[in-house]
């Protein structure tokens, strides 16, 4: 695979609070990479799968090799249990304040109990992951590595033959080390609720009510300015993530009909995403003194209507 990225640089009183500043820096940055691939999938016994895949970077200037294992194994027709494991390298695109790309590196590692009965479905899942490199508490104090490691707990309940009640609860620990100090890292949460009504009959019409709660991501606030070159700068406060945005709340529903008609068919949908039109936060931005303070937020109330037609040709 070949990859090339272009990346151009603006001032920092522009990146930042939005001014109509005329100090621009322009900077156009290259990365090239060829990646090699491969993937194997072996049946160790009847009820025992193992599968592995490889990636490695093939470049003079350097080097990686990226993989992951799965090994799937069912107890019984009721109840499975996959455990897997895995190193991934990214490159995160270079910016104005970080002129070069940088290689951002994981190791991950998860087991996945799952248990069916009848209609009834229990999960239970542990997951841990270590990230290296490319990121930032702020905009100019890098995070030296950071470990997030977590429980989730699913229940799912199929109601009759049309019906399906899904629900999950994750709990997140995250920790960062910044200059051999440990702190709380944002994706810290003590809930992480999914869930989910779907309905489907036989004449092809589908319905699905999703919503999702948690907490705010944390943040570090600004405490004060200082002045560099006649622009105020900000002064973040020394205790990271010591604060939260506000509790993130989202309702979706979407609306699918199938329709076939000899060898045509149409699949025509509707969807409404954050139907309550919540005003998630996912972070503040500040006007060129630091004086007033606005949010940003996530996708609001959104409405997406399509369909998709096939015609299967016979002579």
């Amino acid at each position: 695979m070949l990859h090339k990225e272009d990346s151009h640089g603006r001032s920092i009183i522009d990146m930042l609070w939005n001014t109509n500043s005329t100090e621009i820096s322009e900077i156009t940055t290259v990365n090239k990479k060829i990646e090699l691939y491969g993937f194997v999938n072996v049946s160790l016994r009847h009820n025992m799968n193992l599968s592995c895949g490889v990636r490695t970077l093939v470049n003079f200037e350097e080097n990686y090799v990226a993989y992951q294992t799965a090994l799937n194994f069912d107890f019984s027709s009721k109840s499975s249990l996959i455990m897997s494991a895995g190193q991934y390298f990214n490159t995160l695109p270079s910016n104005f304040y970080h002129h070069d790309f940088t290689l951002q590196q994981s190791q991950q590692f998860a087991v996945d109990y799952n248990y069916t009965s009848y209609k009834t479905s229990l999960g239970i899942a542990f997951f841990m992951k270590q990230e290296k490199g490319g990121n930032y508490v702020h905009y100019n104090k890098e995070i030296d590595s950071q470990k997030v490691k977590g429980v989730e707990l699913m229940y799912r309940q199929a109601i009759g033959d049309q019906w399906m009640f899904e629900i999950a609860n994750t709990w997140i620990d995250s920790k960062m080390s910044i200059d051999q100090h440990s702190y709380v890292g944002d994706r810290d949460m003590d809930y992480f609720i999914k869930s989910s009504l779907q309905y489907k009959n036989s004449n092809g019409l589908s319905a699905t009510l999703s919503f999702q709660s948690r907490q705010g991501a944390l943040y570090t606030p600004i405490v004060s300015t200082r002045t560099f070159n006649q622009y105020k700068i900000p002064v973040y406060d020394n205790q990271y993530n010591n604060n939260r945005y506000n509790h993130y709340n989202r309702l979706d529903v979407m609306i699918s009909k199938y329709i076939a008609y000899k060898n045509h068919s149409l699949v025509a949908f509707a969807s409404v995403n954050n139907l309550l039109n919540n005003h998630n936060i996912s972070s503040f931005y500040y006007d060129q003194d630091f004086d007033s303070k606005y949010n940003n937020y996530y996708t609001l109330r959104t409405f997406y209507l399509g369909f998709v037609w096939r015609w299967d040709y016979q002579k």
